[in-house]
């Protein structure tokens, strides 16, 4: 059994055309399926002509032609005008940028005022001067020829070709609402800024490659300083895990007031206790301690501030001392062995603290090599 592909039918009032075109064609015998493909002719609607497209597209194509007939005829009036002046190719050379300055005005407003309802001011106005300027030396060419009249009509063609230029650009333009306006300033925008924002990471990144290649002692030694800075900015953490000194003095006046409040309520307690004769010996001794206990906080309050606060600074030698120790003890000392060495003092919390190491022991080196 073959199976076919019914075509669509006709509808009344709309054209066809015949096309060649291939479609499969499936035979089964016995159940078993085979295809094959068969080219043979149909008929397709023709969809009307578009008559705006056409007239567009025609109007389009006259303009392209007169801009080229007008740049001609200023070229060779400009030409003959400087002719006389400077040699005749260069003349005409001369002769086509007045043109193209127009035309090159009227390109860079095309390209604006598809983004935008009121921008493309200053092309457009620098597109009528580039027109006045190339108008003025067609005409004064007819008045060195005592052809004032021809000038006049030569410089006219012109102030056509613009003319019609600026009709066609005003078919394809768009006006856009103020709310579709600013929607879209605010897309172009971002993604203006990304594209500048990696063209400048771009040029930084390879002003760093080029200085880093031929820098020499000078830049590594600046990279060294600045790793220094940014290390004594911020504090170094303690070996042995505690918290800094610094940070203990503030939470220690808190609970210093807190006890101090409770010491005026025991002093009532002698006034309630005269009824028990031997109880009244025993109510004065307790207030007694109360003031030992006020002064205790004070004096671990005082230790950070002076002698905690020094005795904590030589257990912690600077990065750069260490790695100058180490190559005092051994030149040749491997990194990994610094590195431990420093890791050892200051901890593993930092992690930028490897490259710092091996930094500084790279300028440390050429230091001490070069001496």
């Amino acid at each position: 059994m073959t199976e076919h592909n019914d075509p669509q039918p006709r509808i009344p009032g709309v054209k066809y055309r015949k096309v060649s075109r291939d479609r499969e064609e499936t035979t089964v015998i016995d159940g078993i399926p085979s295809t094959r493909t068969v080219t043979e002719d149909t008929w397709v609607p023709v969809p009307p002509r578009d008559w705006d497209e056409v007239i567009l597209r025609g109007v389009t194509a006259v303009t392209l032609l007169v801009i080229v007939l007008a740049m001609t005829a200023t070229t060779a009036s400009v030409g003959g005008l400087l002719g006389h002046l400077i040699p005749e190719p260069v003349a005409y050379m001369g002769g086509v940028i007045f043109s193209l300055s127009w035309l090159t005005c009227m390109a860079v407003e095309w390209l604006q005022t598809r983004s935008s309802t009121g921008g493309a001011v200053v092309p457009r106005v620098a597109g009528w001067v580039a027109l006045l300027l190339s108008m003025t030396a067609a005409a004064t060419y007819g008045h060195t020829r005592d052809q004032m009249a021809a000038g006049v009509i030569g410089a006219m063609v012109d102030l056509l070709a613009k003319g019609l230029a600026t009709l066609v650009i005003g078919l394809y333009r768009v006006e856009l609402s103020p709310g579709v306006a600013h929607w879209f300033a605010e897309q172009e925008q971002k993604l203006s800024g990304r594209i500048l924002l990696g063209a400048r990471l771009r040029r930084l990144n390879r002003q760093d490659a080029y200085a880093r290649a031929v820098g020499g002692r000078e830049y590594d030694a600046a990279a060294a300083m600045l790793a220094a800075a940014e290390i004594t900015s911020r504090p170094e953490p303690d070996p042995t895990g505690r918290p800094l000194p610094t940070a203990q003095p503030a939470p220690m006046p808190a609970p210093a007031q807190a006890p101090a409040a409770p010491v005026p309520a025991a002093a009532p307690q002698p006034a309630a206790a005269p009824p028990q004769a031997a109880a009244a010996p025993t109510a004065p001794e307790e207030p007694a301690p109360a003031p030992e206990a006020v002064q205790e906080p004070q004096e671990p309050a005082q230790a950070p501030t002076g002698g905690a606060g020094a005795s904590v600074l030589p257990m912690q030698p600077s990065v750069r001392q260490i790695v100058r120790q180490c190559l005092d003890e051994d030149l040749d000392m491997s990194e990994a062995d610094i590195l431990a060495r420093v890791q050892a003092a200051h901890g593993t919390a930092n992690p930028k603290l490897p490259a710092t190491v091996e930094r500084y022991t790279r300028a440390e080196l050429k230091v001490r090599r070069a001496s």
